[in-house]
């Protein structure tokens, strides 16, 4: 519970506890309890219990709850079983073990293993097993186009997972905006035999530090865990120009559900609802019709500046969340239809239109070092830095949390030099670093001081660019980047990388 002892949100299936997994019965499942299988795959999981008291007649109850990606429930292959317990008191005991095959479904199984005495539960536990390249709506009449949450064309949030840390299965912005994304179907595919179609998608709202009971003390692994608190989020999508109505979201939510975050190692836990909107009336007429004039389909996820509740958006992909599901198109052709047969594609990927100016390790940009103390106007363009060593970003030490190694930096100091041309930057334009520093940091660009950090950071720190300090680079000419980074104990790094998105 929370230091308030209002009630966390646990997200464990078949209603367990943390009272099921801290009594004195306790069932071990010897397993990791997250592993990734193929469909047919034998799974076995090693049961044991662990008797702390002298109680008799206990029995085993082991079942999967939820549904596969397409949601067929996973009773139809596994079924539960049930049968007695024998263990001596206060031993731990192997109990056999659970065995099933892998089905022919893509998915996540949340095995529960449950302890009872008479009718009353007294301990449980579980695992997840993560079924692969199994069946999707596999009927003859189903259309599939799925495409990854990274491939959107344009993103207008003002701070997004593009001037924050970030990872290719969530993008996400905070407050208003909108993710966009533009999908180009198949030339053979005939939009006379559509019949219905909807969308499919893990959405959530993002919170920024509303949600950390104490804002002020930043720790850059928060995401706080689900409890009563609640950060809603409206989000109206629109296909082809036409919205097609309102997706409401409850919050922000992280807990065991989350599997494949806590996996990932990025947003622990974090995860939203998987929603799926059926497109109607003029909606799905426009799809037709874009299909039909081979134009690319549009589809936005807005959180509008004027709605109900202004959460901010996040969206899913298959290996974030709490299903391993890309955002998806799911048409119902015609009886008798054939599927097209060529390759949909996402078009005008914002990705694409990246420029790196300066690249982060391994192999990354080539510096100018020195570990000795330079003289002073080091940091400015016209010093002369022709006795300096040439290395690659990053620079540290092997086995420091997060780096990059490119080039090893084992001193107290070291002094780094580049020159790199920048482009002329609209007001609408992004630039961003990509700073890891431990310790003590300081960057300046033409001699000017841009920013500094102190102490150090475990992992590259996604940083946008005021007007302000991206007015210190000189658009078309040759700009002096120079950084200063101080070590006093433990490991040591650093590297610094500059990105742009260039916007009329």
């Amino acid at each position: 519970m929370n230091y308030d002892r209002s009630d966390k949100v646990y997200g464990y299936p078949a209603d367990i506890t943390v009272a099921d997994l801290q009594g004195a019965e306790f069932l071990v499942m010897d397993c990791p309890p997250y592993q990734k299988v193929n469909v047919g795959s034998p799974v076995s999981i090693p049961l044991l219990l662990s008797h702390w008291s002298e109680t008799s007649g206990l029995k085993l109850r082991m079942s999967v709850s939820g549904r596969s990606v397409d949601g067929r429930p996973w009773t139809e292959w596994v079924p539960a079983v049930e049968r007695p317990l024998e263990a001596a008191p206060y031993r731990v005991t192997p109990q056999g073990s659970f065995d099933f095959t892998a089905p022919n479904a893509g998915g996540l199984m949340r095995i529960a293993g449950e302890v009872f005495e008479g009718d009353k539960r007294v301990a449980a536990n579980y695992c997840v097993v993560h079924v692969t390249d199994g069946e999707c709506w596999p009927g003859p009449t189903q259309y599939l186009v799925p495409f990854p949450v990274d491939s959107y064309s344009d993103l207008t949030f003002a701070e997004s997972c593009l001037t924050r840390s970030h990872h290719p299965g969530k993008v996400y912005g905070f407050k208003s905006g909108y993710i966009e994304y533009q999908i180009q179907l198949p030339k053979d595919f005939d939009s006379s035999t559509i019949e219905a179609c909807r969308l499919i998608a893990e959405i959530g709202a993002k919170a920024d530090r509303e949600l950390v009971d104490w804002p002020e003390r930043v720790n850059r692994q928060d995401y706080p865990q689900t409890d009563g608190k609640q950060w809603p989020s409206d989000v109206t999508l629109s296909v082809a120009g036409i919205e097609a109505g309102v997706i409401p979201i409850e919050s922000d939510f992280a807990d065991a559900r989350g599997v494949l975050s806590h996996v990932a190692g990025f947003h622990h836990g974090s995860h939203g609802t998987v929603a799926t909107i059926p497109l109607e009336g003029d909606v799905l007429a426009a799809v037709k019709s874009s299909i039909g004039e081979d134009k690319p389909i549009t589809l936005r996820f807005e959180v509008k500046p004027d709605a109900a509740h202004v959460g901010g958006l996040a969206l899913y992909g298959a290996s974030m969340g709490r299903a391993p599901l890309d955002p998806a198109l799911l048409f119902t052709l015609a009886a008798g239809a054939g599927k097209p047969t060529g390759e949909a594609k996402l078009i005008n990927r914002m990705s694409n239109r990246f420029e790196t100016i300066l690249q982060t390790g391994p192999d990354g940009h080539e510096w100018r070092y020195t570990t000795s103390a330079p003289a002073e106007g080091w940091q400015n363009p016209e010093f002369d830095d022709g006795t300096w060593a040439k290395g690659k970003a990053g620079f540290g030490t092997a086995g420091t949390p997060g780096a990059r190694m490119g080039t090893e930096w084992n001193t107290t100091d070291i002094w780094l030099r580049t020159t790199v041309k920048v482009p002329a930057l609209s007001e609408k334009s992004l630039a961003w670093l990509s700073l890891h520093h431990d310790e003590d940091v300081e960057v300046f660009v033409n001699g000017a001081p841009l920013l500094e950090r102190k102490r150090f950071a475990s992992d590259y720190e996604q940083i946008p660019l005021k007007p302000e300090q991206r007015n210190l680079f000189q658009a078309g000419k040759q700009n002096v980047i120079a950084v200063h980074c101080h070590q006093t104990s433990g490991g040591q790094f650093v590297d610094l990388g500059l990105t742009i998105l260039a916007r009329e």
